[in-house]
């Protein structure tokens, strides 16, 4: 991590916040996701593979992956904290396991309220089957991520793969305390980008909300932020087509309603939240001679437009 304290002129030097100097095993620190609470404290989460790292090294058998019973080395969600602006961390404690080993992971808390965090689930909950269960899940903790409740699921998709969808998912809380979550899924019986809202810290989440449904619908990003008036803005990629698109909903604070803005070609998308506006960015295509790389974008969206 580096820490600029003069906007952005300069930085600190990189300082390891959960290598093996610091952590005293070997890790692995993917998809590591910066959060920065309320009250100004730092919380980094990320996924680890120091199991996997371990059994390697000790010389131990890899075991067979495809044998349901197999107790496989699991790959950890785990959080470290800073509560001095970045300075010094603590060790890192782990939230989850298994996980999946290359999906977002995420953080999120309100005032006052319970610490959040989550990513995907690599369950292999359905008997007889190969594949493991990728549905997003959700810990929370009340003494500042030091421990952590039991993983629960945001919503029973049973999204079944062999592998890692490698997709990001959204996650806040808004000035009620209420726990928002956007994500996509490729269940079987229900593909799509959905959205939902819990009232009991992550306990029980509400029936979601279908932003995005078909018959298939391949792997998408999705972000959500929300405003000051506790508007969702969920933004996410629609690759049904040849050419992908970005697709901005605005969901009501009391989830009665959603509205949807035009598409946007593109991907990567991401999205903050001002008073009752959103902020968009994605990247586009490139020219076919273009080895640079798309030009990113950005769009100003309020409820008006």
């Amino acid at each position: 991590m580096v820490r600029s304290d003069d906007g952005g002129k300069t930085f600190s030097a990189p300082a390891d916040i959960a290598g093996e100097a610091v952590e005293g095993e070997v890790t692995t620190m993917e998809m590591a996701t910066l959060f920065v609470a309320p009250d100004g404290d730092l919380n980094v989460t990320f996924l680890d593979e120091r199991e996997a790292i371990a059994a390697e090294i000790e010389g131990k058998p890899k075991p067979d992956p495809h044998d349901h019973d197999a107790v496989l080395p699991a790959t950890q969600m785990r959080l470290v904290r800073s509560t001095d602006g970045g300075k010094t961390w603590s060790k890192s404690v782990l939230v989850a396991k298994p996980t999946c080993g290359c999906c977002s992971t995420k953080a999120a808390q309100g005032a006052g309220g319970p610490l959040f965090a989550s990513t995907r689930s690599d369950w292999k909950e359905l008997k007889g089957s190969y594949d493991s269960v990728r549905d997003v899940f959700v810990a929370s903790s009340t003494d500042d991520g030091a421990t952590w409740s039991e993983a629960t699921k945001v919503f029973d998709d049973k999204f079944k793969i062999s592998g890692c969808p490698d997709v990001h998912n959204g996650l806040a809380v808004d000035s009620r305390g209420r726990l928002h979550a956007a994500w996509y899924t490729g269940a079987e019986s229900h593909p799509g980008v959905y959205y939902a809202v819990s009232e009991d810290d992550g306990k029980t989440f509400s029936p979601p909300l279908e932003l995005m449904g078909d018959k298939w619908i391949p792997y998408g990003d999705v972000k959500l932020a929300l405003d000051q008036k506790d508007q969702a803005w969920v933004v996410f990629e629609d690759r049904r087509s040849e050419e992908d698109q970005i697709r901005l909903v605005r969901v009501d604070p009391e989830r009665r309603a959603a509205s949807f803005s035009t598409t946007w070609p593109g991907t990567a998308p991401d999205v903050t939240a001002g008073e009752d506006w959103a902020l968009v960015t994605w990247t586009t295509q490139p020219a076919e001679d273009d080895k640079s790389g798309g030009p990113v974008r950005a769009i100003v969206a309020h409820p008006a437009t």
